[in-house]
C-alpha cells in the first residue's frame, strides 16, 4: 500500500491506460495506419519473419519497428484486433506518463497539474492517436521522454529516446532531428560541459537514422519517397510557390484545428496583459524553443512537397504549443482559472470539428469517427442480406484496403476501386471525403439510385446501385 501512496500518479497513468485499451480494443486499423502499421506487419508475420521491408508496391518508406512489435505480438499471442491494441499498450502510458512527467517538473499548483494533464490528454488528435494502432503512439511516447530528460539531463534517457525516435517513423525522424537542433542551439549559445553533454547524447541517434536509410537503399535503391509505387508518386514532387504559399496556410490551419485556435488566442491575450516578460523562468524558455525547432523542421519538411499532410503529421509541435501555452496562462494570468475553463471548452468543441463536404476533414483525429466502424458493419450485413458479392462494390480509401488489413482476418472478396463507368454498386462515406464532383455525379444522375443508408449525426455511410435505363 505504500508502495500504491507514493505512486499514486503512475497507478492512475496506468488505470487510464487499460481503460483506453477495453474502449477500443476492437476497433479496427483505419485510414494511414492500413499502410503505415498493418500492411508492414503483416508481411513480416507472413514472411515468417525473413523479410523485414514490404515490396515496392506498397512500401511507405518509413521505419518497419512498429510493423515489427506487432508482428512479434501476434506470433506469441495470435493475430488478431485485441492483441494489436495490446501491443499499443507501453507505448500509450509511456505518452500519458511523461506527459505528465513534463507537467510535474512546473512549479504551479497541483490542481492546475492535472487540469492541464487532463486538457491535453483529451485533446481531440492527441487521444485519438493514442486509441489506435498507430506508430504516433510510439512517436508521442519516446518524444516526450526524450524532452523529459534533455530538461532533466538525464543523459542515458536522452540516448535511448533518441535512438528509440529514429527507429518509429519518418516522422518521428524529423522530431529527433529538431531535437538535435534545439540542443545544438543551446550549446552553440552557452557552451558549457552540460549543454555539450546533452547535445552528444543526441548523435547518436542521428548515426542509428543513417544506418537505417543506408540499408533500406541497399535493399530498396530508393529512401523517403516510394519512387517505384504509384501509389505516392506525388509526395515526391517538390510544390511550386504558389503551392508553398497555400501549404504554409494548411500548415497554420492543422495546428490550430480542432479548437486550439481558441487556446492560442487566450495565450496571446494573456502575453500581451503580462509586463514583466523579461522574467520567463528558464524551463518554459526551454519548452518554447523546443516547440520553435519543432514547428521549423516540420514546417519546412511538409511544405516544400506536393504531398497533403493532416493533423497527426505535426503533433509534436501542436502538443509542445498546447503545453506551453496552458502553463504559461497558469502562471502568469490574473485569473487562471476562468482561462482554463474556456480552454477546457475549446479543447472539448475539437472533437466535433467536422467540416462541410467541401473541406477535406482529417478523420483520424476525430474520436466520433469511430462511429463510422459499426456502420461500415451494417453495410456488410446488407450486403450478405441482398447477396450483393464485396468485389461487385466499388469503394475508396480507407474502405477499400483489404480486409485482412483491417480486420486482420483473411477474406476472399473484398471492396473494389471506384469507376463509376464500370461499378455495379458504389460505396461512399464522408469519412473518405469523397471529391463533390463524384458527389453530384452519382446524387444527379439517374443511373444511379441509393439502396442503403446509414447516417448518424457526424458520418454517413450511402451504397449506390447502378440502375438500367
Amino acid at each position: 500500500m505504500s508502495f500504491l501512496r507514493k505512486n499514486t500518479d503512475i497507478f492512475c497513468i496506468f488505470i487510464f491506460t487499460l481503460l483506453i485499451y477495453f474502449c477500443t480494443k476492437n476497433q479496427p486499423l483505419f485510414w494511414d495506419n492500413i499502410s503505415q502499421v498493418s500492411v508492414p506487419a503483416l508481411h513480416i508475420f507472413n514472411s515468417h519473419f525473413t523479410e523485414i521491408y514490404p515490396p515496392d508496391t506498397v512500401a511507405t518508406g518509413h521505419q518497419p519497428f512498429v510493423g515489427l512489435w506487432v508482428a512479434i505480438g501476434w506470433e506469441t499471442f495470435g493475430k488478431n484486433l485485441q492483441v494489436s491494441h495490446v501491443m499499443m499498450i507501453p507505448g500509450v502510458f509511456l505518452a500519458f506518463l511523461y506527459l505528465w512527467k513534463l507537467i510535474r517538473i512546473h512549479s504551479i499548483p497541483l490542481v492546475y497539474k492535472i487540469w492541464i494533464f487532463i486538457l491535453i490528454a483529451g485533446e481531440s488528435v492527441f487521444i485519438a492517436q493514442m486509441s489506435l494502432i498507430s506508430f504516433e503512439v510510439f512517436h508521442m511516447a519516446f518524444f516526450l521522454g526524450c524532452v523529459y530528460c534533455i530538461l532533466q539531463k538525464k543523459y542515458l534517457g536522452i540516448l535511448l529516446f533518441g535512438i528509440a525516435l529514429q527507429l518509429v517513423s519518418l516522422r518521428a525522424s524529423i522530431s529527433g532531428i529538431g531535437l538535435l537542433l534545439f540542443a545544438a542551439f543551446v550549446y552553440l549559445r552557452d557552451r558549457n560541459k552540460t549543454n555539450k553533454k546533452i547535445l552528444l547524447s543526441l548523435v547518436p541517434s542521428i548515426l542509428v537514422l543513417a544506418l537505417f536509410l543506408l540499408h533500406f537503399y541497399s535493399v530498396k535503391h530508393w529512401i523517403v519517397h516510394n519512387t517505384v509505387s504509384g501509389n505516392w508518386s506525388q509526395s515526391s514532387k517538390p510544390a511550386d510557390l504558389s503551392l508553398i504559399f497555400k501549404n504554409t496556410l494548411v500548415f497554420i490551419w492543422r495546428l490550430v484545428d480542432n479548437g486550439k485556435l481558441g487556446i492560442l488566442l487566450i495565450g496571446f491575450f494573456v502575453f500581451i496583459n503580462f509586463k514583466n516578460k523579461a522574467f520567463l523562468y528558464a524551463k518554459h524558455l526551454s519548452f518554447l524553443g523546443i516547440l520553435l525547432f519543432q514547428a521549423l523542421v516540420f514546417y519546412g519538411v511538409t511544405v516544400i512537397s506536393q504531398n497533403s499532410f493532416s493533423n497527426r503529421y505535426i503533433l509534436p509541435v501542436s502538443l509542445m504549443g498546447l503545453l506551453t501555452i496552458l502553463i504559461f496562462i497558469v502562471r502568469y494570468a490574473k485569473r487562471p482559472k476562468l482561462f482554463l475553463w474556456i480552454c477546457s471548452f475549446f479543447i472539448l468543441s475539437g472533437h466535433f470539428w467536422i467540416y462541410p463536404q467541401n473541406i477535406s476533414n482529417t478523420w483520424d483525429s476525430l474520436l466520433v469517427t469511430r462511429k463510422a466502424f459499426p456502420q461500415l458493419e451494417q453495410v456488410n450485413n446488407f450486403l450478405k442480406k441482398e447477396d450483393i458479392p464485396k468485389n461487385n462494390v466499388g469503394t475508396s480509401f480507407p474502405w477499400k484496403a483489404e480486409e485482412e488489413k483491417k480486420y486482420l482476418i483473411p477474406e476472399r472478396l473484398n471492396f473494389i476501386n471506384i469507376d463509376t463507368q464500370k461499378n455495379e454498386y458504389i460505396l461512399l462515406s464522408n469519412t473518405s471525403n469523397p471529391s463533390n464532383s463524384l458527389l453530384e455525379e452519382l446524387n444527379k444522375s439517374k443511373k444511379w439510385k441509393v439502396i442503403f443508408e446509414s447516417v448518424n449525426c457526424f458520418t454517413w455511410f450511402r451504397l449506390y446501385r447502378r440502375q438500367i435505363l
